[in-house]
């Protein structure tokens, strides 16, 4: 094997964690051990053994999203240290991928591949520190936030490229010259979605996904209701985890709540179901985000409403996979749900136009950019 076509990548994310994270890494790794390139992942001890490409693993344990700030930071900068002598120690590679978040991982691993002259290609999927000044977790002003952004800069300026999922930018990626910058967004996976069931009887519109302060959950359960409400015949199939998620446990008229579903099954939850919805919040920098939900509702061939607008909404919209609003839209969603169910014409015909065009937005689609950086 080619020393040119060596690989290392380093993500705390992997199966049997169920995010988005974890299938966005493995979509890398299988991609580019399919290509041909030798791949060495550093995981964390749990994660499940691939015959695709060597694993590393990380002894030290990480943070859960229940724990508070301060042990999060804690537990983040002992698994950073570990990751930061294995690689230093370890075998060399050509390039090397690293996914933040973690932001303390991706940093300091930076620094030993840095050390090592291996050229270093950071993956965003979200941009830290600035979702934690945008939560109001850090203030951007304070010591700690200044230490992070001197770290941020430090962790662009010697990296080789930046790979971006989303299109939001920090302070430091708008200095970025356009030749380092690489968008690379997630898509679906095209494996997961070849053989789609049958929908269910009853029109049914889905979300998926956990709930998070990112995401407009109250609204969510408003629309439920208000749908309800016009004793349409609509049913809802709501998959995820998180706060507030009590708000749809228990018995709810037309509601079928699953906490919890395997990521290669997650295709036939959703493939039964007639209408997807993606509910974040208002924040402006939320709406320059492409949520994983809405490319995986594309794979299962079904229209998609998106809220709040923004980038994602625009893609749905510009290509015909289906409508975005605003969060304080309620009466014109439910409107709008109630006349997919309504008009089969329009349905069928925006169903069609996704069949015809959703092999653009695969993940290996996506994926197929980073070839031109790596060759």
């Amino acid at each position: 094997m080619k020393f040119r076509k060596s690989i290392s990548y380093v993500n705390i994310y992997f199966p049997p964690f169920r995010g988005a994270g974890a299938v966005r890494a493995i979509s890398f790794l299988t991609f580019l051990a399919a290509k041909g390139f030798e791949v060495i992942a550093y995981v964390p001890k749990n994660a499940i053994q691939s015959e695709s490409y060597d694993m590393v693993r990380i002894h030290a344990p990480l943070p859960t999203n229940k724990d508070r700030i301060g042990k999060r930071f804690f537990l983040e900068i002992i698994y950073s240290i570990e990751v930061f002598f294995r690689v230093l120690f370890g075998k060399k590679t050509y390039f090397a991928i690293l996914s933040s978040p973690s932001f303390f991982v991706t940093f300091f691993s930076s620094l030993a591949f840095n050390l090592k002259g291996t050229k270093v290609i950071v993956d965003i999927r979200d941009l830290y520190p600035e979702v934690l000044f945008r939560l109001n977790v850090i203030k951007k002003n304070s010591i700690i936030g200044k230490i992070l952004i001197l770290m941020e800069r430090m962790l662009y300026r010697n990296s080789y490229k930046v790979l971006i999922a989303n299109c939001y930018h920090s302070e430091s990626t708008r200095k970025l010259s356009p030749d380092k910058l690489l968008q690379v967004r997630n898509g679906y996976d095209k494996d997961l979605f070849v053989k789609l069931k049958d929908k269910k009887k009853d029109f049914t519109v889905c979300y998926h996904g956990n709930f998070g302060k990112l995401y407009d959950v109250d609204l969510l359960r408003s629309i439920i209701d208000s749908v309800n409400n016009r004793h349409v015949g609509v049913k809802f199939q709501i998959i995820g985890k998180g706060e507030k998620d009590y708000l749809f446990k228990g018995k709810i008229k037309n509601l079928t709540y699953i906490s919890e579903v395997q990521h290669e099954k997650i295709s036939s939850y959703i493939s039964r179901c007639h209408l997807g919805i993606s509910t974040t919040n208002g924040d402006d920098f939320v709406r320059q985000i492409y949520p994983v939900k809405v490319f995986e509702y594309i794979g299962a061939k079904i229209p998609s409403i998106v809220i709040p607008k923004g980038v994602s909404g625009e893609m749905v919209e510009k290509n015909h996979f289906g409508y975005q609003f605003e969060n304080n839209e309620l009466d014109l969603i439910v409107e709008k749900i109630i006349e997919l169910k309504k008009n089969k014409i329009l349905y069928n015909e925006i169903v069609q136009n996704i069949a015809d065009n959703r092999d653009r937005f695969t993940r290996e689609a996506q994926l197929r950019k980073i070839l031109d950086v790596l060759t």
